[in-house]
């Protein structure tokens, strides 16, 4: 939820997350997080995450700041040598997919992998080794059984940055049992439609929960204890997983509302992107009243390194 903050060590316990709250009602958790676990339990389309939309005005903000990033480096020929060898290569790799993709993935049964966007805190550092999502995509290539495939989508946003380029696209779907997805293919349907998902510390982790559908989690992030989370770092963790995905997985309610409850009884109401004025308005965030919640967040983080 925008407007919420969390600090990491708050529902921490030696390393082992989210020890603190259990037994939660509905009726103990606040409206906006109630809201938000009606909205992802009850809703049977995708629900697009705050940061993947933009607004008219966004779009035109965002190619303004494109426009100006240009002209600032139009003097400078190798700059605009690369940026022109980078869109080239985005080409390349968007002319690949969209020709090895397939329409029809939802006819097989298959484990989703929704790639990050990079850069990005949410691979380095946070994906560690994993950082280089080709690693993910072959540890299940060689996993999964004969029958399940790996049904790997880009991320719709990814600019002319990131490193994932048409090499990497072609090593992946040379891999046993990987089939590629279009990029602005439905990722509802391809998570509604999945047996697991797999991802570092995707959104998509927290998105599954909801649909009880089993989370692969190769990285370190909030999400490493949700109810559907299975921790992947070697080959024979991802090889157990299969065999826990096969057995299948059942999620009563009351573990789903444990986790709401604890991230709600641990938030911070602020928004760390400081300048967003009208949001934090919008969301009943007063600039005066956000600065001191981030401020009490900060010294609360200060005082716990400090013990």
């Amino acid at each position: 939820i925008r407007g919420y903050l969390f600090f990491y060590n708050d529902i921490c316990d030696q390393g082992k997350y989210f020890t603190k709250v259990r037994d939660v009602k509905r009726e103990d958790i606040s409206k906006p997080f109630l809201d938000m676990y009606k909205k992802y339990s009850e809703s049977d389309s995708y629900i697009k995450p705050y940061y993947m939309k933009l607004s008219k005005g966004d779009r035109i903000k965002r190619f303004g700041e494109q426009i100006q990033t240009f002209k600032k480096y139009a003097s400078k020929p190798k700059v605009v040598f690369e940026i022109m060898r980078l869109l080239k290569e985005k080409r390349a790799k968007d002319s690949f997919i969209k020709k090895n993709s397939k329409d029809k993935i939802i006819d097989k049964k298959y484990i989703y992998m929704a790639l990050h966007y990079q850069p990005e805190a949410t691979t380095v550092p946070l994906g560690g080794i994993f950082a280089d999502q080709y690693l993910i995509v072959e540890m299940l290539s060689h996993c999964v059984p004969d029958d399940i495939y790996v049904c790997v989508k880009e991320h719709p946003s990814q600019g002319i940055r990131g490193g994932k380029n048409r090499k990497f696209f072609e090593s992946i779907s040379n891999l046993r049992n990987v089939i590629l997805a279009p990029t602005f293919y439905d990722s509802g349907i391809l998570l509604e439609k999945s047996i697991a998902i797999a991802t570092c510390t995707g959104t998509i982790a927290f998105e599954a929960m909801f649909k009880s559908k089993p989370a692969l989690l190769f990285g370190d992030y909030i999400y490493n204890d949700l109810p559907n989370a299975i921790h992947v770092k070697t080959y024979a963790d991802c090889c157990d997983a299969m065999k826990a995905i096969e057995k299948g997985m059942i999620l009563n309610e009351q573990e789903k509302l444990d986790y709401i409850g604890t991230l709600d009884t641990f938030k911070y109401h602020a928004e760390y992107i400081i300048e967003e004025k009208e949001y934090m308005l919008s969301n009943g965030l007063d600039p005066r009243d956000n600065n001191e919640n981030l401020y009490k967040m900060l010294m609360d983080m200060v005082a716990y390194a400090e013990d």
